[in-house]
């Protein structure tokens, strides 16, 4: 899925609408959506036992306890709750719909995703929607879930050249076009700007973040440089280590063996 792509839609101007929470009380069960799809988005929030889904088309997977689902308008699925007998599971479900500012609803990428796992923060939260909408109290239960979107999509503040997004994310594979279109520049725009900003272009800038990771893992002792040059999403262990020493000027067998003890 693309984690850009939602992040955009939650970072700009838009309204909830048709909001539906509810702690739900399932035995073991399985549902389908897939002759119709759905007909709404939902968030979903995994309690007690986990579930398995098996999207029209892809592959089954399981969503553990604590997971965050989210199922898309027009998402064809199942899923099945493999409770115990006897047993109930109680997810927790917000059904929503998105509009934006000119009240044209907004569509987003049709699919089933596990967005995150609740850090704990999500819990109270969906509980307190699913408490809000059995009392009828509408305004209340909207605000809610605006903080619930917003725990799951932080707000971003202006960053130019969305170098906040990369230290971030630097351990990502991102191209500088990709990075220039989530900027609103062109690539040759969003190159000069980057290089006045940061005196670095955005390759380099990137590199020397993710060289600076790799001493620290160095550092530890427990991580050899195949497994640093997998984390770091570098192409080739040659490549890696050429960064590395361009960067250091040395290579990692050089910086480990010359490290403070």
């Amino acid at each position: 899925m693309d984690i850009q792509l939602l992040n955009r839609i939650f970072n700009e101007e838009f309204n909830i609408d048709s909001i539906l929470a509810l702690k739900q009380n399932r035995a073991k069960s399985n549902h389908s959506w897939l002759k119709s799809g759905r007909y709404i988005n939902a968030l979903f929030l995994i309690t007690d036992y986990p579930a398995n889904y098996e999207p029209m088309g892809g592959e089954a997977f399981k969503a553990e306890v604590g997971d965050l689902m989210l199922m898309t308008k027009g998402a064809r699925y199942t899923v099945d709750f493999p409770v115990p007998e006897g047993k109930l599971t109680h997810p927790l479900m917000v059904d929503f719909r998105l509009t934006n500012a000119a009240g044209e609803e907004i569509i987003l990428p049709e699919g089933v995703f596990k967005l995150m796992k609740d850090d704990g923060s999500l819990l109270p939260l969906f509980s307190a929607a699913a408490q809000l909408y059995k009392n009828s109290r509408k305004a209340l239960l909207k605000a809610k879930v605006f903080e619930i979107i917003g725990n799951i999509f932080p707000i971003e503040p202006y960053d130019e050249c969305a170098i906040g997004f990369i230290k971030r994310h630097y351990t990502h594979n991102f191209s500088v076009p990709s990075l220039a279109e989530k900027c609103g520049m062109s690539e040759t725009a969003y190159r000069k700007r980057f290089k006045e900003i940061t005196g670095a272009s955005p390759i380099r800038y990137i590199n020397r973040l993710k060289i600076e990771k790799a001493c620290e893992l160095i550092a530890d002792g427990e991580f050899g440089a195949s497994d640093i040059c997998e984390f770091l999403k570098f192409d080739s262990l040659s490549y890696f280590y050429r960064v590395f020493k361009d960067i250091t000027g040395m290579t990692p067998n050089e910086f480990k063996a010359n490290r403070p003890t």
